[in-house]
């Protein structure tokens, strides 16, 4: 080898030595940059979530008194001061009484009870509001309705059972409720009642909150800035209501509390099931549900017409499967006639009630409990 050569090795080594070890600085210059980043942000979150904890502490300190023993939940209470209603004073109350008597409450519920179903949070008086009754009222209200309908349709589709659900237990389906047993609503504020020269006692049996809507004239409405201390009369007339099931349950337990939501939320009010029910492609549906339930392909089949040849035409279509017919449909054409036979064998199929079902809530140790019929679930397409 040359010297011209050898000089040119030992300047080409040494150039990629330098580059090396130039890469490699800055290597390691990059990765403590992004380990005391990656160590600020950590310690930027771990303030964050202690400042997080500590606010959330505060507050749920200033509103409740926690006791030594975590698990003592019957000791837990609010630390602002209220006070009890007193049974002598409810007692005395003719709204009370009218309303405990036209309920059918039994005599184990107290008329303080129903006194402080009756006071919403946002009333601002001295006494106990309802808030933790509803709370509870809400979770045994879904808890039931979702237990009657769920037995009673086994084959509805899991959508429109929660739709069926809301249309007992929403705000405004409890609010007409509570408004058909004759509550006396009361939204003026505390300032408004001072003038009026009223006490806390005196307005004790109505519907006591702070609406968040305000009549300034007539066609003119003030709507007051959205705060918590503000609700409107659907949302109070329905705390109301689930503070009334959570007060059955406390005084008359479980079995009353479900008795109370049969009888006067459940029962009482009808609703189509059928005409809440919809299909985009009924005519497939159909067929897949045929087919997984191991039957014959379902078959249109013309049983009447009329004026097929006028303006006013009449198709009636039967849909059958086997000899088995499944459906039947009218209307203006063949195409229309046949898509409502599959509708209306959907909905034969999904609307089915076991005879007698038993509900698991009714099962006691006396009588032998009668399993609940489970379905496959809905068709998929």
């Amino acid at each position: 080898m040359s010297v011209n050569a050898l000089r040119t090795n030992c300047g080409s080594a040494s150039l990629r030595a330098a580059i090396s070890a130039q890469s490699q600085r800055a290597l390691a210059s990059l990765n403590s940059r992004s380990a005391g980043l990656l160590l600020k942000n950590r310690n930027a979150g771990s303030l964050s979530q202690k400042r997080f904890q500590t606010t959330a502490t505060a507050s749920s300190k200033a509103t409740y008194k926690s006791p030594e023993n975590p698990f003592n939940f019957g000791a837990y209470a609010r630390s602002e001061e209220v006070e009890a209603i007193p049974e002598s004073l409810a007692s005395k109350i003719p709204a009370l009484r009218a309303l405990h008597a036209r309920l059918g409450l039994s005599e184990k519920f107290l008329y303080s009870t129903l006194a402080r179903a009756l006071i919403c949070r946002s009333s601002n008086v001295k006494f106990a509001d309802n808030v933790g009754l509803a709370n509870f009222g809400k979770s045994v209200l879904s808890f039931y309705v979702y237990e009657y309908f769920l037995v009673k349709y086994p084959r509805l589709p899991h959508k429109v059972l929660r739709h069926v659900v809301e249309l007992y237990t929403s705000l405004p389906a409890l609010s007409k409720l509570g408004t058909s047993w004759g509550v006396e609503p009361d939204s003026r504020s505390s300032f408004t009642r001072y003038l009026a020269e009223q006490s806390d006692e005196d307005v004790l049996g109505r519907l006591l909150f702070t609406e968040n809507l305000v009549q300034q004239e007539p066609g003119v409405v003030q709507v007051v800035d959205s705060d918590k201390n503000h609700v409107d009369f659907n949302e109070a007339m329905a705390s109301f209501v689930r503070s009334l099931v959570a007060g059955v349950y406390a005084h008359g337990g479980l079995e009353e509390a479900r008795d109370f939501i049969h009888k006067y939320i459940i029962l009482p009010r009808k609703v189509d099931m059928a005409s809440i029910m919809s299909f985009d492609k009924p005519t497939r549906e159909l067929a897949v549900l045929c087919s997984r339930e191991g039957l014959e392909q379902p078959v249109s089949r013309l049983l009447a017409e009329t004026g097929r040849y006028s303006k006013a035409p009449v198709f009636v279509v039967g849909v059958f499967s086997g000899s088995s017919k499944l459906g039947e449909g009218q209307g203006a054409s063949l195409n229309e006639a046949r898509t409502r036979a599959a509708v209306h064998a959907l909905k034969a199929w999904y609307l089915y009630s076991p005879i007698n079902s038993q509900l698991p809530s009714d099962h006691n140790e006396s009588t032998e409990f009668k399993p609940a019929f489970i379905d496959t679930g809905a068709v998929v397409i």
